[in-house]
């Protein structure tokens, strides 16, 4: 998987670059991750990508970080569609075929399921000028954090959470081991 997020002809960007026979195996995933943070958290989740479309650069200029399809999961009912909205473009984000509808660009993938006024996944982009970057070198999590009035721990550079990451790790193993057991 990681040379095909290199620049070569089996490149795979971004979510929507995945081919539409893994989505049932991805639905799955998410259906876990749905049932993990309801039983644990007793919270909703909310899925975001920070996609590039193919637009715009492999990597951040400043860190050894490639692109790459990256669906991420968060727990809780976050202020995320507002903010974004005041500062993009967005339209609906079907996956596959998101690209479909708006080209190239980088882009912000956001899917709450639960969120009533937001249950279908939505694509906040730059309409005017793709160019500009201001999607492309986006620090989604920085957002976050300043919308719900979270721990400033945004930056996992800085704030690497490992403990946080083995609590978590075995709290799913916990969970899944008791939901899935068999006998």
């Amino acid at each position: 998987m990681t040379r095909a997020c290199h620049d070569t002809p089996f490149r795979l960007r971004c979510f929507d670059d995945i081919p539409a026979e893994w989505f049932t195996e991805i639905q799955t995933l998410q259906s876990l991750i749905t049932g993990f943070y309801s039983d644990v958290y007793d919270a909703p989740p909310v899925f975001y990508e920070h996609g590039r479309g193919g637009g715009g650069a492999s990597a951040f200029s400043d860190e050894d970080y490639t692109f790459h399809p990256h669906l991420c999961a968060l727990p809780g009912s976050l202020r995320i569609h507002e903010p974004l909205s005041e500062l993009f473009a967005s339209g609906p984000a079907p996956l596959p075929g998101l690209r479909e509808r708006i080209g190239d660009l980088p882009y912000i993938y956001v899917h709450t399921p639960f969120d009533a006024a937001h249950q279908e996944p939505v694509a906040y982009f730059t309409a005017d000028d793709p160019a500009d970057g201001s999607v492309a070198g986006f620090r989604l999590k920085k957002l976050l954090v300043e919308a719900n009035g979270l721990d400033n721990g945004w930056d996992w550079r800085a704030h690497p959470g490992e403990g946080e990451l083995t609590s978590l790790i075995d709290r799913f193993t916990d969970w899944y081991t008791s939901k899935f057991r068999h006998y």
